[in-house]
């Protein structure tokens, strides 16, 4: 499935995150349960397509887990194994630890666990008094082999797909990953919005071909997308015309970001006519740098304003807003 049809599928089924599942039965360890069973694709061309939306900026990725991996296969099975890190062995005891102030012996709380209460097992005195007689550090290991305690016992980790063994700085770290729904996206002419098929209406009657949305590759061979791209031929056959149009909507007055990105945009692909359609406005500074870039702007509380006003400088103006 191409990433036009995936999108029109999650606009139109009104998601706006998709959650990872972790799962180890699968090759990347996690899936988009959702998302496959909106999109009835496998696992892997679920990820593939999810991976392209946000490449475009029509989906934002934000951390939401970690996965570790073993360093040979790859395999996302890596279990720990606990040893004594005084001697290496793996035959260890975890529990409470109490320790005799008296005499300075320290081992699990069962070993002094006695009919009479707590006593040393090693000077055989009776423990009564917590701070006094003895102390708990808390849960502690101690080694069978070696007798040794240990706060906390060597970690390694082995992988039950190879069985190769590795420390956890050894383990390769990797990021799982959840998608959000962009502003891109929310705005974007695939949403099948009257106001933006009214306008790639009115682009074809100017004879107009128009790509929705449109992607042009630059001279830094960067593919750019654009909301709509007009494109005007002579009937030679010639290129006449260009236009990029990109659409902005905020909660409140917007920030330079969407009018830096239409003129990168417009800078790498040479296409000098750019147009920039926002709601509700542009901030003061932002409809200054616009002019110096040669962008122009159309403003309005709501997308159908904005776009009318470009129909209000048209020759045949009062064809195009009868009817708003």
């Amino acid at each position: 499935m191409d990433t036009e049809k995936a999108l029109e599928k999650i606009m139109e089924a009104k998601f706006d995150d998709f959650i990872p599942e972790i799962d180890p039965k699968e090759r990347v360890g996690f899936r988009y349960p959702l998302a496959d069973e909106l999109l009835e694709t496998s696992s892997e061309e679920t990820n593939q397509i999810l991976d392209s939306l946000a490449n475009e900026g029509l989906l934002i990725r934000f951390p939401f887990d970690k996965l570790m991996a073993c360093p040979k296969c790859k395999s996302f099975n890596p279990r720990v194994s606990t040893s004594c890190p005084h001697c290496g062995h793996t035959n260890m005891t975890r529990g409470r630890v109490l320790d005799h102030m008296l005499c300075g012996y320290v081992g699990p709380e069962s070993e002094f666990i006695s009919s009479e209460g707590y006593t040393c097992p090693k000077c055989r005195r009776a423990l009564k008094l917590i701070g006094a007689d003895y102390r708990s550090p808390g849960l502690m290991y101690k080694c069978e082999s070696c007798s040794k305690v240990s706060l906390s016992p060597k970690e390694t980790f082995i992988c039950f797909e190879c069985m190769h063994r590795s420390s956890l700085e050894e383990l390769s770290e990797i990021p799982v990953l959840g998608y959000r729904l962009s502003s891109a996206a929310r705005t974007s002419t695939r949403s099948i919005s009257v106001p933006k098929m009214k306008l790639v209406d009115w682009l074809k009657s100017r004879g107009y071909q128009v790509s929705v949305p449109g992607r042009v590759i630059g001279k830094s061979n960067v593919k750019h997308r654009v909301d709509i791209l007009a494109e005007k031929y002579s009937k030679g056959g010639f290129l006449a015309d260009r236009i990029f149009i990109d659409f902005y909507i905020a909660e409140r007055e917007s920030s330079t970001d969407p009018v830096l990105s239409l003129f990168a945009k417009g800078m790498d692909t040479e296409i000098s006519r750019l147009l920039l359609i926002v709601v509700p406005k542009l901030s003061k500074n932002t409809s200054l740098f616009a002019k110096m870039y040669n962008i122009e702007v159309y403003e309005g509380s709501t997308l159908e304003e904005a776009i009318v006003k470009i129909f209000a400088q048209a020759p045949d103006a009062s064809k195009w807003l009868l009817g708003r």
